[in-house]
């Protein structure tokens, strides 16, 4: 048995290192729902989930996240991290669902809200590419 699983959209890139950090941070702070941060460049469509910089930039021109993690009432689908007793909960919910879409509203409210155990991490960062087709593609 697994202690987390990552439910992850097969467009979302990020690498072993910080896919194992994010379960290193998801354990340590034993969250039960969570995504990795959004990098800056990434399309979002909710702002919460885009990573808390201190200052503008990325880590290349010396920004660094504001902080290890945020707790939310929120975390996006596309990237989420569950716990095996949140996955449990959340069974006859998801298996129901005939796709993703309104899950991430659902989730937290299927597991009450708790208390600092939903949070979005800014120590690791994943990139969600543009969905808008080019000219010429």
């Amino acid at each position: 048995e697994y202690d987390a699983v990552w439910v992850v959209d097969d467009d979302i890139q990020m690498n072993a290192e910080h896919t194992n950090q994010m379960f290193e941070l998801f354990l340590r702070h034993r969250l039960w729902l969570a995504q990795p941060a959004y990098d800056t460049v990434s399309e979002v469509t909710h702002a919460i989930t885009r990573v808390a910089w201190n200052h503008p930039g990325e880590p290349t021109d010396g920004g660094s996240p504001a902080c290890e993690l945020r707790f939310t009432n929120f975390v996006e689908n596309g990237a989420a991290i569950l716990s095996a007793s949140a996955l449990r909960a959340l069974d006859r919910v998801l298996g129901s669902s005939p796709s993703g879409a309104g899950l991430d509203y659902v989730m937290p409210s299927v597991l009450g809200y708790p208390v600092a155990k939903i949070a979005v991490i800014d120590a690791v960062t994943c990139h969600h590419p543009s969905r808008r087709v080019k000219p010429g593609d």
